[in-house]
């Protein structure tokens, strides 16, 4: 019983930091008059910054992370197509219509898990993924429809960060056997190769002045922190779940 506190506190500190990182992105682009990708690329070259310094002080050996790139890439890819479709629709919708439509995610990772992964849900879990799309559908009639185009952009969202999340498992699952957390190691790979990717169009023109990369800031450690603080102990259950499953299987 002792865990239900902490984990309905980590909760809460998710939902504010994706929230407050939501208003950020929005503020950013009413701030700064700047194109959704302005955000997408200087914010993830920051965000590359931070992981560069975890990795340097990781003690995962070269090779390890050698095994580990291909799906690393794969879900930086997903992840920024995603980024790219949540940026979109923020700049038409305020932060609070799209930022709880982002639960939508767990009704794609579960049809994802059943149609490709083969994978089985419980009654309660199902329970859990109706609730989740019940909420979002409930609360975009009570907020006023949204446009055919922002729908189109939220489901680009959240279909690219479920395809992205079900990558970083195959990163986890690569990294099993190195030194140190294997999913704080992952995760920073792919944010290194998000801000790798960021950089031409983080420094085009004038090279953004400081003005940009300040305003950026809040946006970056607001998404990165919930990322971190509550993204890993899932991606590593769900790793070792996947495979104890697939041993099984194999047995």
């Amino acid at each position: 019983m002792g865990s239900y506190p902490a984990g309905i506190l980590m909760g809460l500190g998710l939902a504010f930091l994706q929230t407050f990182s939501c208003f950020s992105s929005r503020r950013f682009m009413a701030v700064v008059a700047a194109s959704p990708l302005v955000l997408l690329s200087v914010s993830h070259v920051q965000m590359g910054l931070i992981s560069l310094a975890i990795l340097a002080l990781s003690p995962v050996s070269v090779a390890d992370l050698h095994a580990a790139w291909r799906p690393a890439a794969e879900a930086a890819g997903f992840y920024l197509m995603g980024q790219w479709c949540l940026f979109r629709a923020l700049r038409e919708q305020p932060a609070s219509r799209i930022s709880p439509l982002l639960g939508l995610k767990v009704v794609v990772l579960a049809l994802m898990s059943v149609v490709w992964a083969k994978g089985s849900l419980s009654a309660r879990q199902w329970l859990g993924v109706s609730l989740s799309a019940s909420s979002a559908w409930f609360l975009n009639e009570i907020g006023g429809r949204l446009s055919p185009r922002v729908l189109v952009s939220v489901a680009g969202a959240v279909t690219g960060y479920a395809l992205s999340d079900l990558h970083v498992v195959r990163v986890v699952q690569a990294l099993e056997s190195a030194p140190g957390s294997a999913s704080l190691t992952g995760m920073a790979m792919s944010y290194l190769l998000c801000g790798m990717a960021g950089v031409p169009f983080a420094c085009r023109g004038v090279g953004r002045s400081f003005r940009v990369w300040r305003h950026a800031l809040p946006f970056t450690l607001s998404w990165l922190g919930s990322i971190w603080r509550c993204s890993l102990p899932v991606f590593a259950r769900l790793a070792w779940s996947w495979e104890t499953s697939s041993n099984r299987a194999a047995a």
